[in-house]
């Protein structure tokens, strides 16, 4: 049996959220998998209870917020300079934990450190992005850690012996052997109706998402049967009350008729997936907000919505038309005809 560890980003949970799809994927296959990851770790172990999960600091991301006028880019430049002095300590120790284990593949989503060892541990790595931090961090003001930083995700990533670029990708600096793939998402495992039995609701629902953001937006709506669900990864929240959370979120955005949210690329695959339609809420001066917008509008899968000093939305008009009419079908299947990650992944490990 192959043996594979991933070592997902600690920036969010998006990167934790396609890893989920597709470690499902990668056991049908018959792999034995270990994901390493810290600030989604609850939320790993929540979906793939039978899988090893190792509680293990993986990467630094920026710093941003989309109710901020900018990300944070001194904090986000001091995490990084403080991640890169320390890495031969991270280093040596994961090389403790490969001794006496043998190990056939190692992908990173997105930590770029974990290339790095396993270039130095001489076994072969994946890269799964749709963007890299040379694309993010080069579009932030200069800082004097920018050198250094950029330099050493450039080692970092041009180290990796595939690279496979999801679609809605940015330019992917740093990645030289690439492969195009089809989307990664979580699939639908929940029908609508057990949905609407779940929820107590009556209609398709407008879903709200704005990943760790505890704050909340107003939501103008005159159609009363239509509920408004503000998802957390712990809880739903419908009509002011709490309940825990034991729906995944592919499967809430397959049975919503809209979805409003923050850009991140798992959110906008799962809503391609379902042919959802979105309303999204950049973060301001984000690159990768801006590339997600473009692919969103190129699919007639989504529009941007910008938020008053009160954080209202009015949703009167959007509701009022038919919002799928958009949709393009025929550009969201020239990339669901592209090969699977776990295809791509099984042809490396066959050779």
């Amino acid at each position: 049996m192959k043996k594979i560890v991933i070592y997902v980003s600690d920036h969010g949970f998006g990167h934790a959220s396609r890893i989920i799809g597709l470690v499902r994927q990668l056991k049908q296959k018959n792999y034995e998998i270990i994901i390493k990851n810290f600030n989604a770790f609850n939320f790993l172990q929540l979906h793939l209870p039978y899988t090893k999960i190792i509680k293990l600091k993986t990467d630094v991301g920026p710093i941003s917020n989309i109710f901020s006028s900018s990300p944070d880019y001194e904090k986000t430049y001091f995490l990084y300079n403080n991640w890169i002095n320390n890495q031969k300590k991270w280093l040596n120790k994961e090389i403790e934990f490969y001794k006496n284990k043998k190990v056939d593949l190692i992908i990173s989503d997105i930590s770029p450190i974990s290339i790095q060892l396993a270039n130095m541990l001489g076994i072969p790595s994946v890269t799964i992005a749709n963007f890299t931090w040379i694309d993010i961090l080069e579009k932030f003001p200069y800082h004097k850690f920018n050198d250094k930083i950029i330099d050493w995700l450039y080692t970092s990533f041009e180290m990796t012996d595939l690279a496979i670029k999801l679609p809605l990708h940015m330019q992917l600096k740093g990645l030289k052997k690439t492969k195009n793939s089809s989307l990664l998402c979580r699939k639908i495992s929940m029908s609508k109706n057990t949905i609407f039995k779940k929820l107590k609701i009556i209609d398709r629902p407008i879903a709200v998402y704005l990943g760790n953001n505890n704050q909340k937006i107003n939501i103008v709506l005159n159609n009363k049967d239509t509920k408004i669900i503000n998802i957390n990864q712990k809880y739903i929240e419908i009509d002011n009350i709490k309940i825990k959370n034991s729906i995944e979120i592919q499967n809430i955005i397959a049975a919503s008729k809209l979805i409003i949210a923050k850009p991140g690329y798992s959110i906008f695959s799962e809503c391609i997936n379902s042919r959802c339609p979105m309303l999204t809420i950049s973060r301001k001066n984000y690159p990768e907000d801006r590339i997600l917008v473009k692919y969103g509008e190129k699919f007639g899968i989504s529009n941007t919505v910008n938020l008053d000093k009160t954080h209202t939305i009015d949703l009167t008009k959007f509701i009022s038309e038919k919002l799928t009419d958009n949709i393009n079908e025929y550009e969201i299947k020239k990339i669901e005809n592209l090969p699977s990650v776990s295809n791509l992944i099984s042809e490396l490990l066959l050779k």
